[in-house]
């Protein structure tokens, strides 16, 4: 469990970029009165999602990794 919680951050920022690439595979199209149709516009919002929620796990991490070390107590012998 400690190693899943070492890497949701990184697997976070990686489903975002997979969702930002999804979005320009499916691409844009016009049609004759101008209007757009993004049918893969949906993975844009979900994208910024996973990448923020990488960022705040990181920190979470990084953070908590970081309170561990200073409060560790020294071994008496």
């Amino acid at each position: 469990m400690k190693t899943l919680f070492k890497y949701s951050g990184l697997i976070c920022i990686v489903l975002g970029l997979i969702s930002f690439v999804i979005s320009l595979i499916v691409g844009t199209t016009i049609d004759a009165n101008g209007i757009v149709h993004e049918p893969g516009f949906i993975f844009v919002p979900i994208g910024l999602l996973f990448i923020y929620a990488g960022i705040f796990l990181t920190i979470v991490y990084l953070l908590v990794k970081w309170i561990k070390k200073i409060t560790k107590k020294p071994s008496s012998n």
